[in-house]
């Protein structure tokens, strides 16, 4: 055999790809640790109140979601999120993303495969054109 010829080839995959798997073997975090993140959520939507428009977006699943903050009622628009989050699984973890100024969701479903997405929440009037 040639010196060489034999290689450990190690798979790594993207960082998206680690962050899923953590995130499907883990146990749900308690509610504490989830309504904690939410109110960070909030501050964020509160310190840009300029900002009308809101994506949350998981582009493996096409699964968007506008959200409209017509107002300053923050706690509601984090509730609003919350519960969507809800709808498509448990909610595993809320992490800013400072480069970016937005926030990924990543979620769980409740099946026996615990298929994991990220959602990612960002500012998004630039993609609307009111009339």
């Amino acid at each position: 055999m040639k010196r060489g010829s034999m290689s450990n080839k190690v798979t790594v995959g993207s960082l998206y790809q680690m962050n899923q798997q953590v995130f499907k073997q883990m146990d749900v975090p308690p509610k504490e640790i989830i309504d904690r993140q939410l109110a960070h959520v909030g501050a964020w939507f509160s310190s840009n109140y300029y900002t009308k428009y809101y994506m949350l977006l998981c582009k493996e699943r096409s699964d968007y979601t506008m959200f409209c903050l017509k107002n300053f009622n923050f706690d509601k628009a984090v509730q609003e999120l919350k519960e969507v989050l809800q709808e498509r699984g448990d909610i595993m973890g809320i992490d800013f993303i400072h480069g970016e100024n937005a926030y990924q969701c990543w979620v769980r479903e409740r099946d026996e495969e615990h298929a994991t997405y990220m959602f990612m929440l960002f500012d998004a009037d630039w993609m609307v054109v009111d009339v």
